[in-house]
């Protein structure tokens, strides 16, 4: 029998190996693009400043004058306002009934729907301003004051990374959505409900649904740490079956001179293996330029922006112009991307900010590509574009909106009430700038995510926005999955039996009433 023998006294075994190795083709690194970000003009207003003395929503009103402000806390009492306030007590509300009265209008906010609240903020604006004043650019001023309240008093918007890990202590790192080990390729089901997209969508429909609800946004949670964590520490493969392909970064000025974040990822592109399906994943927002887009409320055909379109719409669809300038800036690369690709079904989903973008991105990617099914799953999406626009997503993609009830960002942005104007509104006239809801609606009530730490609570602005979706889709089709964030972290500190897993990374609120 023939021995084979080596000098070496290297193994056989090593030594094919190592010669196999060069062989075998290495996983490819993900492409990244660096796209900058335009904007339609220079911000209206000076830069939003955090550290700056009175942002807080008592200043929003100091634009309106004495009279004018003090008339419009009064609606702003009346609509339930300190659900805005993170749970602090209005001072100046009107206690001549006794004590009860401050407690009776906390009752009316945890009763009523956030919007109420909006809706007061637009139209006692827009009276004060135009009525008494006769000043409608005051109505500006103050929402550009309350959105820097919401923005720097919510702790989750910021110019460098020192700054996220120091105001969110505990933030959750990147992880993977918790599979069954057999699975070899993840499935994305969600039924094609193209043509006929119903509002609500049926709960049948949403539990079949439930463990693709689960693992986009587990993914959306990851890409929205990569800007200070980098994409390297995002799982790979982010699920099973599917390789990370593309990352698309955007290269914004900062809203500060001293801003360390100028160039973030905004899109991840995951292609499924058998190279039939992509996955396009838009991030939230993240900087304060980001924030300050949606000062910009004018509307911007879409049609402009998405060059190629095979669809001859009777009206052209209108959209937010701040997040056009998004759209403008991702979209070449994303139809480079999907033509050279050899998919069949392209999945879009974003969150808050990016579920606006993502579906101005996927109903551009239908309209151009007309063979391909487009699905589009939005969490908590803002209000970002006309009827027009909506009749064709319902026309031409299968819509999922996901909407937590105790959720303001969905209820937010212009609609059909007074004071949802244009930031360049001329001053003899107040335009209205009409947006409207998303279709596809899955609706998700307070009871549906349990009983955690006054999440489920309009008094809890930011929580309910970040960490309730997460929560919603863990306890209800992934209860594996250990990390939930379905409890608000106590003020106090202490944990009383709290699992760390459980606290919501973004429950530090300090929304500032001066």
């Amino acid at each position: 029998m023939m021995q084979w023998h080596f000098q070496t006294g290297v193994p056989l075994t090593i030594l094919l190996v190592s010669l196999l190795l060069p062989l075998v083709s290495p996983q490819p690194l993900p492409q990244t693009e660096s796209l900058l970000l335009s904007l339609p003009a220079p911000f209206p207003t000076p830069a939003l400043d955090c550290d700056a003395k009175g942002v807080g929503l008592v200043s929003c009103l100091a634009p309106l004058g004495p009279v004018g402000a003090i008339e419009c806390a009064k609606d702003l009492v009346n609509a339930g306002a300190v659900g805005l306030l993170g749970g602090f007590a209005v001072t100046g509300a009107d206690t001549s009934e006794g004590s009860g009265a401050v407690e009776a209008v906390i009752e009316d906010v945890i009763k009523n729907p956030f919007v109420d609240v909006i809706r007061a903020q637009c139209e006692c604006y827009t009276e004060q301003a135009t009525g008494m004043l006769g000043q409608p650019a005051k109505v500006c001023e103050s929402r550009l004051c309350l959105l820097t309240a919401l923005l720097c008093g919510g702790n989750f918007i910021f110019e460098t990374c020192d700054e996220l890990l120091a105001t969110l202590p505990g933030i959750a790192s990147p992880r993977e959505p918790v599979l069954d080990a057999t699975i070899e390729s993840a499935d994305l089901f969600l039924q094609d409900l193209t043509g006929n997209v119903p509002s609500p969508i049926p709960d049948d429909i949403v539990q079949s649904e439930g463990l693709t609800f689960y693992i986009l946004f587990r993914i959306l949670s990851n890409l929205y740490n990569a800007p200070c964590m980098g994409v390297d520490s995002l799982p790979d493969p982010p699920i099973p079956g599917w390789t990370t392909t593309s990352f698309l970064n955007l290269v914004e000025t900062p809203e500060l001179e001293d801003g360390g974040l100028r160039e973030t990822p905004f899109v991840q592109v995951v292609e499924k293996d058998d190279g039939e399906e992509l996955l396009i994943i838009v991030r939230g927002t993240v900087t304060l330029t980001e924030g300050r887009l949606l000062t910009f409320d004018d509307q911007v055909s879409f049609f402009d922006i998405i060059e190629g379109s095979s669809t001859s719409a009777a009206a052209d669809p209108m959209i937010r112009e701040g997040y056009g300038e998004l759209l403008r800036a991702v979209f070449p690369s994303l139809r480079r991307i999907v033509e050279a690709s050899m998919a069949e079904r392209v999945v879009v989903t974003g969150f808050s900010l990016g579920s606006t973008v993502a579906s101005y991105i996927a109903l551009g990617l239908a309209t151009t590509f007309s063979d391909s099914r487009v699905d589009l799953v939005a969490f908590s999406p803002l209000r970002g574009f006309d009827q027009t626009f909506a009749d064709l997503l319902v026309e031409t993609l299968n819509v999922r909106s996901l909407a937590f009830e105790f959720d303001f960002i969905p209820e937010a942005g212009c609609e059909t009430f007074p004071g949802c104007s244009a930031d360049e509104t001329p001053k003899d006239e107040l335009r209205i700038v009409e947006y409207v809801d998303f279709p596809g609606r899955v609706e998700i009530s307070g009871e549906e995510i349990g009983e955690p730490n006054d999440i489920n609570s309009p008094l809890q602005v930011w929580p309910a926005h970040l960490c309730s979706y997460l929560c919603w889709a863990v306890r209800n089709f992934q209860p594996e999955d250990e990390v939930d964030w379905c409890e608000r972290a106590p003020r106090g500190g202490n944990m009383g039996g709290v699992s760390e897993a459980s606290i919501c990374p973004y429950s530090v609120e300090r929304l500032p009433l001066l």
